[in-house]
């Protein structure tokens, strides 16, 4: 979101392209909602792709019904295809963080130092 929101606010002059990245800057912080929902239902996976449909699996779903919305109207932007890489692209880099161990003794260590 932290690259979306002022990209889409550079791109004002074009109001489709700006409502397009800003809409998905504001897919960026829904994951939080959908994994919720989808924990009322399911039990958290261990699998890496599991994991990444878990969390990710609503942002997935809102960037290819955007995509097939503009798609079926003729009017995929540039821009369009960047951010949901974007989206998609730090979605699973987090996905992958969650799963390393380097990564937990870092966050971990930065904690502990962080609560002394």
């Amino acid at each position: 979101m932290a690259v979306l929101l002022p990209w889409g606010i550079l791109l004002r002059r074009n109001s489709a392209a700006h409502r397009r990245v800003l809409i998905l800057a504001t897919i960026c912080i829904s994951d939080a909602g959908f994994a919720r929902l989808v924990s009322l239902f399911l039990p958290a996976p261990t699998s890496f792709p599991g994991t990444y449909l878990f969390y990710e699996g609503g942002n997935v779903l809102l960037i290819l019904l955007m995509f097939l919305w503009d798609w079926k109207r003729n009017r995929v932007m540039k821009q369009f295809p960047w951010g949901s890489f974007l989206v998609t692209a730090v979605g699973l880099g987090a996905t992958g963080l969650y799963f390393s161990e380097t990564w937990k003794s870092i966050s971990r260590s930065w904690l502990e130092n962080w609560t002394h």
